[in-house]
């Protein structure tokens, strides 16, 4: 044979002009040429000598021996997917068109949609999606807003509000100067609405302490210095009207006392229209000076928060005195503002006027208004209200 070489012991001994290991081969054996010459190996050796994956991600588990088993994760430049785990089930899906049933997405992050950055603290929402909470934006078809959590800032006059943040002082009316809205105590001239006649005259007068039916500056200015007397019969109520703001809740009748009379007892109490809702204790008639008397609400009435508008304070001489009757301080109707009484004529079981009175021969005030009063004309009595 070609290449052959044998030599007297009938063994060969080159091959292709190699020389060939005097090692006897056993069953299974193949010769490998290495080292210089032919010897006898065993198994892998007589094939695979080593064997590269390269980037792929897979390794061999035996290099040169035995039965060669990859191990390892194939690359996704290989054509794998970089991972040894996977979540869902179905097809894999790819970068054009894919359709995808039902996938939960987690809590996904992003920066821009469609070229347009995402704004720092913004919330995504779909068509009919919750808003979230966005640091700006307008809000022309929201609906459910809370005012009471969810509008801050001042509302301004060009918007229907006021401009204000407080709700003033306890009896303080909202004022305008043609160009703002404040908070203001009224005084002598307010145009507070009332139900007798639709516009308040201006004899009532609101000081920070008391609310009066007349301004006691009023008085002095009109030369009767510290006023005139009202002479009040005794058994005849007297009715002066006298306007309280909003949320008043009185407790105390003030009177003074001009010409005292010995031997007389007094009441005073305040109404509504109708009815008696607060009255005082008795008080005697026989000292000059100012009377001011602790009010108890009637079982009928309440003397709490009282809603804006006209009330009365009755006066009483009891027709049980012994004496007659007692004057207390009150102006003319010469003041500008107090010529005409004001309301309508007096009319049954109703006062409309300034100054009224009703009845005879009481010894205590009635719980409710009845009869015709008649209308004062001359004088008005002093009364306050705190």
């Amino acid at each position: 044979m070609a290449g052959f070489k044998s030599g007297g012991s009938g063994n060969a001994t080159s091959l292709q002009g190699e020389p060939v290991s005097s090692t006897v081969p056993t069953s299974g054996q193949s010769l490998v040429f290495t080292s210089g010459q032919w010897t006898p190996q065993t198994g892998s050796a007589a094939g695979v000598a080593s064997l590269s994956m390269g980037t792929t991600g897979l390794t061999p588990n035996t290099a040169t021996t035995g039965a060669i088993t990859v191990a390892g994760t194939l690359a996704i430049a290989n054509g794998g997917t970089g991972t040894t785990t996977a979540t869902g089930s179905g097809s894999v899906v790819l970068a054009t068109s894919p359709v995808m049933t039902t996938p939960n997405i987690g809590a996904a992050t992003a920066t821009s949609v469609n070229g347009t950055t995402i704004p720092t603290l913004a919330t995504l929402v779909t068509q009919g999606g919750a808003l979230g909470t966005p640091a700006s934006g307008t809000l022309t078809n929201a609906t459910g807003l809370p005012l009471t959590t969810g509008v801050t800032g001042t509302l301004g006059t060009t918007n229907g509000g006021t401009g204000l943040t407080t709700v003033g002082s306890n009896g303080q009316v909202l004022t305008s100067n043609g160009s703002s809205l404040s908070w203001q105590t009224p005084s002598g001239g307010s145009s507070t609405p009332n139900a007798a006649s639709g516009s308040l005259p201006a004899s009532f007068y609101a000081s920070t302490a008391t609310y009066q039916n007349i301004d006691p500056v009023t008085i002095a200015a009109a030369g009767q210095g510290t006023g005139t007397s009202q002479s009040i019969a005794k058994g005849v109520v007297h009715y002066v009207a006298i306007y309280l703001p909003a949320g008043v809740s009185p407790t105390t009748l003030t009177l003074n006392i001009q010409a005292a009379t010995a031997g007389t007892t007094c009441y005073a109490g305040l109404y509504n229209a109708t009815t008696q809702i607060g009255f005082t204790g008795s008080f005697v008639g026989s000292a000059t000076g100012t009377i001011s008397q602790t009010m108890t609400a009637t079982s009928a009435g309440s003397l709490t928060s009282l809603a804006a508008g006209v009330y009365f304070v009755a006066i009483l001489v009891s027709n049980s005195s012994t004496g007659a009757n007692v004057g207390f301080l009150a102006t003319t109707q010469s003041p500008a503002g107090l010529t005409v009484p004001f309301g309508p004529a007096a009319a049954a079981n109703t006062l409309t006027c300034q100054e009224s009175t009703l009845g005879s021969a009481l010894t205590a005030l009635p719980g409710t208004i009845s009869g015709t009063p008649t209308r004062q004309t001359l004088y008005v009595t002093w009364v306050g209200v705190q």
